[in-house]
This record gives C-alpha cells, sequence and structure tokens, in this order.
C-alpha cells in the first residue's frame, strides 16, 4: 500500500502532496482481523521460528484456524455478518475522525460483498494534510496525466510544477528506464529504454523492482528527503545510447513504435544491450549519479552508535567468526558449467575451486534442439 507510506514519510516541501484516488467505498479490513495484525517480527521470533519447526507449525495453523473463523460472516443478514459490520464500522470511523471521509470510503453493503481491503495505516493516511483525496473513476490515463470521467487532468509533476509531459514532448529522456531527472522521489516500471524489446521483459521487471527497493531502504534508514537524478547523469547515459544504437537493426529505415512511431526517429523505447547486461547494470546503484537531501545532517542516522543486533536479546553478537570465508567475491565472477544441454552460470563462492573449470562460453557449441526455448 503505498499511500500510508508516502503519507507518512516528510514529503519535499509542506506544499507537497499525495494524490490518492477512490473510486468507490470499501470495507479496510479492520485491525487484528482473522486474529492478526501484520506486523515485524521481532529477531528472537524469527530465530524461534528458524530453530524450533513445531513452533513455526503452530503458528501457522493458528494463523489458518482464525481465517477458516470468519466464513459465517459471508451469510447475508447472519449474526456473523452483524458483527463484522459493527466491528469494521467502528474501526473504520476510528482511524478516519472524519464524517465527509466517512461518508464515502465506508460502504453500505455488507462485509465480504467485495473483496476486503488489507490496509494497514490507509485509513489514517487519507486524513493526513498531505494527502489529497479525489472522489470519482479515473477514465483513462493520457500523456498529459490521469483524467478523471469528469474530463479533469491530475498531471505528473515535479520540481517547481514541471510537467513529465511538458518534458517529454519531443523525447523521452529516462535514467536506466527508471528515474527521470528533476522529478526527486520517481521512479518508473519498463519506462523508456527498458529491454521490452530485445530480451525477456519479466525478469528486467524483476531487476527495476529490486533497483527501486534500494533506494527505498537507503530513504527510509538515512534520513533522506529526496533522491534525484542529475541531468548531467541523464544526458551522458542518452548519449551513450545514442551512439550505442546507431549500429543495431532498430536504427534501420522501418517505422517502429521504439522510434516513436517514426522511421528516422531516435531509439527511445529500448535497452542498449541485452535483458542480462541491463540485469548486471542494475545489480549495483551508482548513487553518484544521484541529489540527496537530508532532514538533517548526512550522519544523523548512525543514532547511538550501535547496531541493531545489540537491541535484540539472545543475538549472536560473533556471527562473523566463521570455519571459512564464504563472503561473496567482490566482482562480477562466474563459472561456466555445462550441464547436459544447458549452460549453467554457477556464483564462483559456491563452487570448488577443485571440482570447477572455467570455460570460453564464446566457444560453446549447440545444436538448435540444445538450446533451452
Amino acid at each position: 500500500m503505498l499511500i500510508p507510506m508516502a503519507a507518512r514519510i516528510r514529503l519535499i516541501s509542506a506544499r507537497a502532496r499525495c494524490t490518492t484516488f477512490i473510486r468507490e467505498p470499501t470495507w479496510v479490513a479492520v485491525s487484528g482481523f482473522s486474529g492478526f495484525q501484520p506486523r515485524r517480527f521481532e529477531p528472537d521470533e524469527k530465530d524461534r521460528f528458524t530453530k524450533d519447526p513445531k513452533a513455526l507449525h503452530t503458528f501457522r495453523r493458528w494463523l489458518e484456524h482464525n481465517a477458516n473463523k470468519t466464513y459465517p460472516l459471508f451469510f447475508a443478514r447472519s449474526e456473523a455478518q452483524e458483527e463484522a459490520r459493527n466491528e469494521f464500522v467502528n474501526s473504520m470511523r476510528d482511524a478516519l475522525k472524519n464524517p465527509g471521509l466517512e461518508e464515502r470510503v465506508i460502504p453500505p453493503w455488507a462485509v465480504g460483498c467485495r473483496r476486503l481491503t488489507p490496509g494497514v495505516g490507509y485509513l489514517e493516511s487519507l486524513n493526513d494534510l498531505k494527502t489529497a483525496v479525489v472522489y470519482g473513476e479515473i477514465n483513462r490515463i493520457t500523456n498529459r496525466g490521469c483524467q478523471m470521467e469528469d474530463g479533469q487532468y491530475f498531471p505528473l509533476t515535479g520540481l517547481n510544477g514541471r510537467q513529465l509531459s511538458d518534458d517529454w514532448k519531443d523525447e523521452p529522456r529516462s535514467y536506466l528506464g527508471i528515474a527521470a531527472a528533476g522529478y526527486p522521489n520517481y521512479y518508473m516500471f519498463l519506462a523508456p529504454n527498458s529491454p521490452i524489446g530485445n530480451g525477456p521483459v519479466l525478469v528486467g521487471t524483476e531487476a527495476q523492482a529490486d533497483y527501486i527497493c534500494k533506494h527505498i531502504t537507503r530513504i527510509q534508514q538515512q534520513g533522506i528527503k529526496s533522491i534525484e537524478v542529475t541531468k548531467e547523469a541523464v544526458d551522458d547515459f542518452i548519449e551513450h545510447k545514442d551512439q550505442y544504437m546507431k549500429d543495431m537493426v532498430w536504427n534501420e529505415d522501418c517505422r517502429s513504435w521504439c522510434k516513436g512511431n517514426t522511421a528516422d526517429g531516435k531509439i527511445v523505447a529500448l535497452w542498449p544491450g541485452s535483458t542480462l547486461h541491463y540485469i548486471d547494470t542494475l545489480r549495483q546503484v551508482r548513487y553518484e549519479d544521484f541529489k540527496v537531501q537530508y532532514f538533517g545532517y548526512h550522519f544523523s542516522y548512525l543514532g547511538n552508535g550501535m547496531s541493531k543486533l545489540e537491541m535484540a536479546p539472545d543475538a549472536d553478537l560473533a556471527y562473523y567468526i566463521r570455519q571459512r570465508d564464504d563472503a561473496p567475491i567482490i566482482g562480477a565472477k562466474f563459472v561456466y558449467k555445462k550441464a547436459g544441454p544447458e549452460l549453467t552460470a554457477i556464483n564462483m563462492t559456491a563452487a570448488k575451486a577443485s571440482e570447477e573449470t572455467t570455460t570460453d562460453v564464446s566457444r560453446l557449441k549447440f545444436t538448435n534442439r540444445s538450446v533451452p526455448g
């Protein structure tokens, strides 16, 4: 749920707003519904589940037991339905504390008529001063932004009110298919210059998700107010992409969507390389390509000088003492091993030097039948 996270962080300025669109009322799962409130497990709990499979099994059975107990509420006009409705209404009112929102968000129909919405912190975020609530259905998304049924537009805006539709009107200029200069704390999936026509797409999207999560983790842990890719980094990347594409088939005289539906325009949609090349590129974040602003001084996140590990009871405070050094090797080192008709890449740290031999992949020969896929 993105809205609670966006509403709870301190945004770029007091004028910044997080817009959420509400099409219809919905029952938002109350705290503790089905017997368990989602939360982070403590280190000692995780340790117990790891060391005691029976404890984990018992906990899983308890969760399923309570989930299965809820079925009677789906009988219309039943006592269980009435109890659930009262519980949901009271809980949602306590969270909203706003008669106007209550009227718009709490449904008139029975609990369970539509799928329940799991929303830890969602209702509270709607009442946040930095959250703009828009009622109605998004009719379509265009290059101008989200258009509602009544024709009203909600454009994507960046610093000083700039709009991405204006910035990218003549040429989309993304950073690694993920970010855009002038739009801090903004990330995209499958933006221009992603590997969407030159290799597997799904794994490229997963690489983007991992990359974005690295940014989010750093923002959360280091008291970061905003992080924005620099124009210089975007310009350098686009320059490299344009030079690379000159020798590729997409640059030939054919009308294509990857050239903005032109025959001789710039290739704006594709990544300058293979999908595997893209995955390798996103494996490490080039933070030197970003401008970072902090809420306080840069190192305030160091806190009291102690590790979280030291706060956990019964934690292993000598975890770094091991029989052998099994830490990952820095760098992209792989051992290639021919296994039947397939070629398997094994991380060097997991391979025994006495059993593996390096192979020049370019010299391996495969028949059409032996190549996967």
